[in-house]
């Protein structure tokens, strides 16, 4: 129930609009890994809540990284009688996203963006987890990122897809061996 949660949010910053002059926003954004059934009704408090501390006018976001295919809520409203209260955000989907208009893209965030996927499509399967993580890490390579920014990455996509004692012995080894081949020193923090 939202009224036993934490009531702490995932991201708050204060930015100025562009062609807004000096009108200032707060930006919510709010990333959520699993189904929730009163998750738009959590927002909806959250973006009120904000309003209510900081007295500004509060845009709130939604990142949605979860491999739910239907569940897509952008919305809270209670209406009765003529009362009504709305609050609507926008969503990003990510599954939605790598299907379609991130398929070939790179960039860091959608590198990241393919591990938490990858990490919930192999919970419960370590086998699985550990193709996912080795197969992202060699596509970090093969598209050109080189052995500075894999390292970067790296400290962040080994909490994301962590490995079982074994296969993160085994995965060290390979990945020596890739480093070894491809000339470039590796260092991992585990």
């Amino acid at each position: 129930q939202t009224g036993r949660r934490n009531r702490v949010v995932d991201v708050l910053v204060r930015v100025r609009l562009r062609h807004g002059g000096a009108q200032w926003i707060l930006l919510h954004l709010e990333i959520q890994t699993y189904f929730e059934g009163d998750f738009a009704q959590r927002l909806a408090l959250y973006n009120s809540g904000l309003f209510w501390i900081f007295k500004e006018r509060v845009v709130t976001l939604a990142v949605l990284a979860d491999l739910r295919e239907g569940w897509r809520p952008d919305e809270d409203r209670f209406q009765l009688a003529d009362f009504e209260s709305r609050t609507r955000f926008p969503v990003c989907k990510l599954i939605d996203r790598l299907a379609t208009d991130w398929q070939d893209d790179h960039s860091l965030p959608v590198q990241l963006a393919r591990a938490q996927i990858a990490a919930l499509r192999t919970a419960g399967d370590p086998g699985g987890r550990y193709r996912a993580k080795w197969q992202l890490v060699r596509n970090l390579y093969e598209i050109g990122y080189n052995a500075e920014q894999v390292r970067e990455l790296f400290g962040l996509i080994d909490w994301m897809m962590h490995l079982r004692a074994d296969l993160e012995e085994r995965f060290k080894q390979e990945l020596d061996e890739l480093e070894e081949s491809l000339q470039m020193p590796f260092v991992t923090s585990v």
